[in-house]
């Protein structure tokens, strides 16, 4: 149950991301009193952002053709000018069944999954940058077939991996660092991003590839620059930081190219987690900064 205790707001979504979106209906909501003071601005709520992460905010786009756009997830009250992006790429060794008591006329696809494994722990190499931190490639769960496989060689094994984007990866990239390390092994692979069907509660529905593209804006960049001097107006630093998780900007920024940048009130390790909680002060000041950055940004002539 929500409740307000000990200067916290506390109860599901609160951090993330109910907190931001109510100081920013609000903040925002204010300015209308006094409409001649900023140019037009939208305040998007699109559901499903987690398994449509940056696919909604797409379409949202797409219709509004926004000149900027700011993220609410969670900054600690910074502007945030990146992210890395997200894959979730499908595996699938191919094997020939056989009795478990003569593997010899077989071949066994979870072995040569092992390998593979081992290979990406060991052999791919992966770069890193200084403001968005190292890609990662991570496997998540593997799954054999037959299951169970009483007395029966594996013909197939299937593994997800968990691809940490960097903005210079593309898809055909991420996958065929997979296949060509899969190709050197002598491993017969099936490699390809997986596919989430994306279901609403109005019945509309759509399904779209695992891929969120990372994206960075530079330090000097217009939007970052009036953004900063938006916040410092109403008593905030604007110091600059980054997501290290993946949020809508992979969306707005890493599929359309629109100047992005990240503010709200709480902290990254306080969202999907038990007791949630966000701090009364900083929605607050998350209020009083959404009010200055809708009126500041919407008359930015070059972002």
């Amino acid at each position: 149950m929500g409740g307000v205790t000990d200067g916290r707001l506390w109860g599901r979504g609160a951090s993330d991301m109910k907190g931001a979106m109510a100081a920013s209906v609000y903040g925002i909501g204010q300015l209308a009193r006094d409409p001649g003071s900023i140019g037009k601005v939208y305040v998007s709520c699109s559901v499903c952002e987690e398994p449509a992460e940056g696919a909604s905010l797409v379409r949202i786009c797409q219709r509004f053709q926004p000149r900027a756009v700011v993220i609410q997830e969670a900054t600690e009250l910074r502007v945030n000018i990146g992210q890395r992006g997200r894959a979730e790429i499908i595996v699938e060794t191919v094997g020939k069944s056989a009795h478990s008591s003569r593997p010899d006329l077989g071949h066994n696809a979870v072995k040569d999954m092992a390998a593979l494994i081992r290979a990406v722990e060991e052999r791919l190499q992966l770069p890193s940058d200084p403001l968005l931190g190292p890609a990662i490639l991570e496997v998540t769960d593997v799954k054999s077939y037959p299951y169970p496989g009483l007395s029966v060689v594996p013909s197939r094994c299937r593994a997800t991996f968990d691809r940490r984007l960097l903005v210079e990866d593309t898809r055909d990239g991420v996958l065929g660092q997979v296949r060509e390390l899969a190709e050197e092994l002598g491993i017969q692979a099936e490699v390809k991003l997986a596919e989430t069907e994306v279901r609403t509660y109005t019945g509309n529905s759509f399904i779209h590839p695992s891929f969120a593209p990372a994206w960075k804006l530079p330090a000097d960049a217009p939007l970052v620059q009036a953004a900063q001097a938006a916040l410092r107006s109403v008593g905030q630093e604007g110091e600059l930081g980054a997501y290290s998780f993946c949020t809508n900007g992979s969306g707005s920024a890493g599929v359309l190219g629109i100047p992005t940048i990240g503010y709200g009130p709480g902290r990254e390790s306080e969202a999907h987690i038990d007791d949630e909680w966000l701090d009364l002060d900083q929605l607050y000041a998350a209020t009083e900064g959404y009010m200055a950055l809708a009126r500041e940004l919407s008359r930015l002539e070059t972002v």
